[in-house]
């Protein structure tokens, strides 16, 4: 076996893990900006390589959440490399942190990418479907169930050609 084939079978092999073995719940008060901040600090140097610009709005009266935040980490992760990986010649991305009322906050993530076809919307989140050469099509699998863990709701709405919108809506408290 090639060495490509064997890192993509352990790539496969780790996010299964990630989404099999039982996570200890590691639920406290959290703040919001304070991980988006961290999640950008840890991306910045990949945003930059591929001539990405992150802009975050974040609100400073929206802090406070009782949430896993390893478990948030990732979703901002995943959904951040995937727009940046969505813009091959560079673009912007922009992060907005709103209240939405006094029980809910939403976190916004738009980017300029090539976007993703209507027909394949649907299918986003399921196993092993995936719009990347290299992608194992688990990793949005893993942040449906991390939101939906949350008691949130994740959607996403893209045009072909304009970019991508993924919207995240969390309770304050569970």
């Amino acid at each position: 076996m090639k060495k490509a084939e064997l890192d993509r079978i352990n790539s496969i092999v780790q996010e299964f893990m990630a989404l099999a073995k039982p996570q200890a719940s590691q639920f406290r008060v959290h703040d919001l900006n304070r991980i988006i901040g961290s999640v950008l600090t840890l991306l910045e140097t990949q945003a930059i390589l591929k001539d990405v610009q992150i802009i975050p709005q974040l609100d400073s009266d929206v802090t406070e959440l009782f949430c896993d935040e390893n478990q948030l980490k990732q979703v901002f992760v995943n959904v951040l490399k995937n727009a940046i990986e969505a813009m091959p010649s560079g673009g912007i991305i922009t992060i907005t942190l709103t209240n939405v009322d006094a029980q809910h906050i939403a976190v916004s993530i738009v980017d300029e990418g090539t976007g993703i076809p209507e027909d394949q919307l649907p299918k986003l989140g399921g196993p092993f479907f995936t719009t990347k050469d290299s992608g194992t099509g688990l990793g949005l699998m893993i942040c449906y169930r991390i939101i939906e863990a949350h008691q949130g709701k994740m959607d996403i709405k893209s045009v072909p050609g304009i970019g991508t919108t993924v919207s995240i809506r969390l309770p304050r408290n569970l």
